[in-house]
């Protein structure tokens, strides 16, 4: 989970729009405990304060971007997952 959590965040810092994530909600906080490069620690800390409201959304995102399909980084779009059309 937490190699999961670093390539997420890599993910993260590489796009140019935030993935958007649902605010979370005061009774939905668990806490969990995870070993992190300091690398990722930042980026967890520098993503909440510039794209994010919390670390909690960042995590939230990082799990999203997991999820994306098409990677394309550069393009609009790919924050939200969108393929691009054929044609």
């Amino acid at each position: 989970q937490g190699r999961a959590l670093q390539v997420g965040s890599e993910i993260l810092s590489r796009l140019q729009e935030p993935i958007e994530v649902k605010p979370s909600k005061p009774t939905s906080q668990i806490r969990m405990t995870y070993k992190l490069a300091p690398r990722t620690v930042r980026l967890i800390n520098q993503l909440a304060e510039t794209a994010y409201q919390s670390s909690g959304q960042v995590l939230a995102a990082c799990m999203q971007a997991l999820k994306l399909k098409d990677l394309s980084l550069g393009k609009k779009g790919a924050a939200r997952g969108l393929k691009k059309s054929a044609g």
